[in-house]
């Protein structure tokens, strides 16, 4: 379900009937979505495919990325042409482009004073 005056998404992208888009959310052409949850201000590029995965807010994925049962944190990147399959990104986390990972956790450290 989503909430159609706030999002754009490209005539020829699929979303499941169990997805769920939020606000200000910018879908590229020939995407696809199943059992995801998306959150607000999200960008997804061209031929994305999304499965069993959480994108929170402000989320941004460049083209020809798949995702499969990952949860991807607020502010993160994943570039073009990523792989990525049970995987946890950190917030603000950039995955770099054309990775494939496999189960693995992504997060940026901080150090304060």
């Amino acid at each position: 379900k989503n909430n159609p005056s706030t999002c754009e998404v490209h005539k020829m992208t699929q979303v499941g009937k169990c997805s769920r888009i939020g606000n200000d959310v910018k879908i590229a052409e020939k995407c696809s979505f199943k059992r995801s949850f998306i959150g607000n201000g999200v960008q997804i590029g061209a031929h994305s495919k999304i499965i069993d995965s959480v994108l929170m807010d402000y989320v941004t994925i460049e083209d020809n990325v798949s995702l499969t049962n990952c949860i991807i944190s607020k502010d993160a990147i994943i570039r073009s042409k990523s792989i990525l399959k049970d995987c946890r990104v950190g917030s603000g986390y950039e995955v770099q482009l054309s990775q494939n990972f496999l189960a693995k956790f992504f997060f940026r450290m901080i150090f304060r004073p």
